[in-house]
């Protein structure tokens, strides 16, 4: 039993259909290109089993009911029905009253279930929730959870409301736990009459966040001709010239689809404001050349559709319409699915989680933001992969298309779909309209997800462009004036974040990137410096807005015109206190659309063109060194919605509506990053300077394509306590980035972030490839590279660890890592190709690992030679077995510990020679044909590696024509007991590329004192 609210994750949960949103099952007529149900909300009047609880109508006051928290009454003086209810009285929120029973079915096969009930309430206090429901813990008979199924009471005071929902579990159920509550945030009295269980007798399925039944019609309600579109690697589809349904899909010679399934694949549309069935969208096909158009006409529903489908050299690609025809506002999804078979397929799901295709009923990675579209969540990537011994199939949308997006696979009804939930209107550009781009592409199977993904940046590269050269990528330091830090170099610093011209000057100087605060493009942080203005009074608040724009203030006419209205036509605010707004009176933050195709006849500024304009352009003429702008918070407030219709004809996006009401409106995002694509252009293009973005790459794809530099703040010690974030969103960091660099600010209290936990946070970042860097416990105030005591404590840690990420990154960050681990719980990542090759590891356990790590020699290009690998931070050399299909390593790693694996292009002689020569120390060693120069790296610390923070670079020797290379050390204090140095030699080839490490030498002198 678990009462915890659960977030939808990335498995794809057995999901219910709240009452009130159904309507009844149906079948329409269809003609071979007339419109036909795919899908049909369930009713009651499905066929079931008798109420599976017992005593449901509380007639036997406490019988079969057992006390959950504090318990519950009886009361017979209010009843829906008969002469008695369960009565839950909480005196203050914090408090946890409820009832439970436990139903045992063991079913041998699954069935659905069906559960409502009756709750009245009194003085309820917070938010409808789960903690005000009917609530529902089902346990499957192999023992896995499927946790909070609920039913949702509104809160305040109400009379008897009826809820109702559908549950398609995924595997036959052992038991139910039902519960009905009232907890957490609720105080008030609630009552609970009727409740209900039954098992159902009919096939439903969970599809896309709702539980659905199926509708197979009699005869097939597609026809005509075959209609086929190949792309130029063998990616076959074929389409019904009447009705549009996918009647053959094919990887080369393998043939995929699942023809039982052809009425539920192609275009389907529901109208989710009105709960409609799910209607194909049928209509008419014709092919010329290359590409397939489509037209239909859905009256049913007050809807035309219109898409072209065309075959290139590496996709099939698709784009999409759909218009309304009623002149009204419309809360829609338009469905694409692929009918795929999956007995052998696995679904991935990021680069490191992967599942078999057949163990849920639908996969999906879905991001946390919630309460926009059909179901409230958004996939996280803009691609999803299928991949199984026929090959690899990715779904993708581009990401200059950004819409609610959701790829999943439903292995229940074997679609592989996209659902696009979207906003008509008739005040949009395109009035009453909302296009959509999809492509799907194949890719080699055995590396599945990572596959796709390389498949994905290989058509778009220009999306993924590296703009920032390698060679000058470090940490990104936010606001501090950085020229007071002595030896700045040793800390890597590569972006400078400021709101300061003044600092371009010596960040030129120490050859760092200043990039130019620009903006918050979602906000308004209003200081209210009059005492008499209430920062929670919505009247009083905005007449002193207007009054500041009256005075002239640019800000307040740019969030008079380009405020965002709730649903009820307010601007949207929030009375707040921060560090960076201390208004007399507190502050009010405005959520403001910073589309730049905003006009409004009366207040001619709007946000865009507030911040981006010929003055902010000329910035480049009197400050040249400036190298590029920086968006802050661009995720902030992503989901917020903007109601206000008069910003509807700016939206070059389509619309989205609220999950809630089904109101469309414009999500934050999309304006954002109509902003964004908007700047960005014109810095790229006509200033040839660079772009940067914090609080991006969070759960949602969309800027990936559009900024050099990327990163977010973070707080890895909340309350004292290191809590690094999970993988899963640290690789989504690394994989939406791609190759481009992306930076964590530190935001904790310093005085419990250790020298040995900053320690950590740089191995865990190094695995990754992404830089780490600190800024201030409350993202304003004491900032850490002001603090000369704790920058001057980690110096050695940047000193080690920042050249290693850069070296890393300037290899290049590679999906596919063609090295594989036996151990799930050691993580390993590839950087560069031959000869420029390392792999990153991280022990994710307590205790320390030994692992083999197995190279496929071929794909990787390695020669077949004797080999070793250098580990770059342990200073020790792993051999590799003989030549072979797979070169193998043992490597041990220490407890929660990262490493680097260096494969050397070239071995170097481990025959240095020291020797001594008056004040200087001499080494000599045979030279390398393949080395062009050699490094000479000096210590204090006899088993030092390069760039480890203990030791130094003190100069480069050329390659001779012949013999040996030789390197003189004049500071080398031969014969001083204070002076005691190591040596070691590293060669370089003529790409740069570095060999293995030599052997160390040193020279080590002591005092001889008489008598001792």
């Amino acid at each position: 039993m678990n009462l915890w609210r659960r977030p939808l994750a990335m498995l794809g949960l057995a999901l219910l259909l709240i009452a009130g949103a159904a309507a009844s099952a149906r079948q329409l007529p269809v003609s071979a290109a007339g419109p036909w149900v795919v899908f049909t909300p369930p009713t009651s009047s499905l066929p079931m089993s008798g109420n599976l609880l017992l005593n449901a109508d509380f007639e036997a006051g406490a019988a079969a009911w057992d006390p959950y928290g504090a318990g519950y009454q009886v009361d017979s003086s209010i009843s829906r029905s008969g002469s008695r209810s369960l009565k839950l009285v909480n005196a203050v929120a914090s408090q946890t009253h409820g009832a439970s029973q436990a139903i045992f079915l063991n079913q041998s096969a699954v069935k659905p279930i069906y559960f409502s009930g009756w709750s009245r309430a009194h003085g309820v206090t917070g938010a409808a929730d789960s903690d005000y429901s009917i609530y529902l813990d089902l346990w499957y008979t192999d023992g896995t959870p499927l946790w909070g199924q609920t039913l949702n009471f509104e809160v305040g005071d109400h009379d008897w409301q009826f809820r109702e929902g559908f549950i398609a579990p995924a595997r036959p159920i052992a038991a139910i736990y039902v519960y009905c509550l009232l907890r957490n945030t609720h105080e008030g009295i609630a009552w609970f009459d009727d409740v209900a269980v039954h098992e159902i007798n009919a096939d439903l399925v969970s599809f896309d966040g709702a539980t659905v039944a199926l509708s197979q019609p009699t005869s097939p309600p597609f026809g005509g001709a075959s209609l086929a579109l190949a792309s130029g690697d063998g990616l076959s589809l074929t389409l019904a010239a009447d009705g549009g349904a996918v009647t053959g899909l094919a990887l080369g010679a393998a043939a995929i689809h699942d023809p039982d399934r052809g009425h539920a694949s192609g275009f389907f549309i529901r109208d989710v404001a009105a709960a409609s069935d799910y209607l194909h969208v049928a209509g008419a096909l014709q092919k010329t050349g290359n590409t397939v158009t489509h037209a239909a006409a859905l009256n049913a529903l007050g809807l035309s559709f219109a898409a072209n489908y065309t075959a290139a050299a590496d996709r099939l690609a698709i784009h999409a319409v759909v218009s309304d025809t009623t002149r009204s506002e419309r809360a829609v999804t338009l469905y694409f699915a692929l009918p795929v078979l999956t007995a052998d397929w696995t679904w991935g799901a990021d680069i490191r989680a992967s599942q078999q295709a057949t163990q849920e009923a639908e996969l999906a990675n879905l991001g946390w933001y919630s309460g926009v579209g059909a179901t409230g969540y958004a996939s996280r990537y803009p691609w999803a992969s299928l991949s199984g011994l026929a090959g690899g199939l990715a779904l993708a949308v581009p990401l200059d298309s950004p819409r609610v997006t959701r790829l999943a696979y439903n292995s229940a009804t074997h679609q592989f779909y996209a659902a696009f939930d979207l906003g008509l209107s008739p005040a949009t550009k395109t009035p009453g309209q909302a296009s959509v781009d999809l492509l799907f592409y194949r890719f080699e199977p055995t590396w599945g997800f990572r596959a796709a993904a390389q498949g994905y940046y290989d058509r778009f590269p220009a999306a993924f462009a590296r703009r920032a050269p390698p060679e000058r990528e470090g940490i990104w330091v936010a606001f501090s004036d950085l020229a007071a830090i002595p030896d700045i170099e040793d800390f890597g610093i590569a972006f400078h974040e400021t709101g300061d011209l003044r600092h371009v000057s010596f960040d030129d100087a120490a050859g760092i990137y200043t990039f130019r605060y620009i903006t918050e493009p979602w906000s308004h942080w209003l200081p209210i410096n009059d005492p008499a203005v209430n920062a929670g009074n919505y009247s009083q608040v905005m007449a002193y807005l207007h009054q500041q724009y009256l005075d002239g203030d640019a800000r307040a006419e740019a969030t008079l015109s380009s405020g965002a209205f709730d649903a009820d036509g307010r601007y949207r605010y929030t009375p707040i206190v921060a560090p960076w707004c201390q208004g007399i009176a507190g502050c009010a933050v405005f959520t403001v659309n910073p589309d730049p195709d905003i006009t409004d006849p009366t207040y001619r500024v709007n946000k865009a063109n507030l911040e981006w304009n010929p003055t902010a352009r000329h910035t480049y003429t009197t400050t040249p060194g400036l190298d590029g702008e920086y968006v802050d918070s661009f995720l902030a407030t992503a989901e917020t919605l903007d109601f206000r219709s008069a910003h509807f004809a700016a939206a070059d996006i389509p619309l989205a509506f609220a999950t809630a009401d089904k109101r469309v409106g414009i999500p934050e995002v999309f304006a954002t990053t109509e902003f964004a694509r908007w700047i960005t252009a014109d810095v790229h293009q006509n200033l040839s300077r660079l772009t940067m973005a914090n609080f991006i790459l969070v759960d949602l794809p969309w800027g990936a394509d559009l900024f050099d530099v990327m990163g977010r703040e973070s707080n890895w010690l909340p309350g004292g306590v290191f809590q690094p974030e999970d993988d899963a969103g640290l690789n989504y960091y690394r994989t939406l980035a791609y190759q481009r660099p992306y930076g964590l600010l530190m935001n904790t209290d310093f005085n419990y972030l250790t020298h040995d936990l900053v320690e950590r946070y740089f191995q865990i970042c190094l695995f990754y490839g992404i830089y780490p860097s600190m800024f201030s416990h409350d993202a304003a105030t004491d900032p850490y590279w002001e603090n000369p005591t704790l920058y001057e404590r980690d110096r050695p840690l940047f000193q080690r660890y920042i050249p290693l990420i850069r070296r890393l990154n300037a290899a290049g960050w590679q999906p596919v890592t063609l090295a594989t681990l036996a151990r799930p719980d050691v993580y390993i990542e590839r950087f560069g190709t031959w000869p420029d090759l390392f792999w990153t590891l991280r022990n994710t356990l307590a205790t320390p690992a030994e692992f083999e790590v197995r190279l496929e020699a071929a794909a990787l290009g390695l020669p077949s030679a004797p080999m070793a690998a250098d580990a770059l931070l342990a200073g020790v050399h792993y051999s590799l077995s003989p030549p072979a299909a797979l070169r193998v390593l043992t490597v041990t790693l220490a407890a929660q510990a990262s490493e680097i694996l260096y494969l050397p292009a070239a071995p170097l002689s481990t025959t240095v020679a020291i020797t001594r020569s008056g004040n200087h120390v001499g080494l000599r060693w045979p030279h390398t044909a393949s080395n062009a120069a050699y490094e000479v790296w000096r210590s204090a610390w006899p088993y030092f590696t390069p760039d480890d923070g203990d030791s130094i670079r003190i100069g480069e020797a050329p390659a001779p024509a012949a013999g040996e290379a030789t390197y003189s050390d004049a500071t080398g204090g031969p014969g001083d007991p204070a002076v005691n140095y190591f040596y070691l030699v590293r060669g370089i080839n003529a790409a740069g590329r570095w060999s293995s490490v030599s052997n160390r030498v040193g020279e080590f002198d002591f005092a001889i004192v008489p008598g001792q």
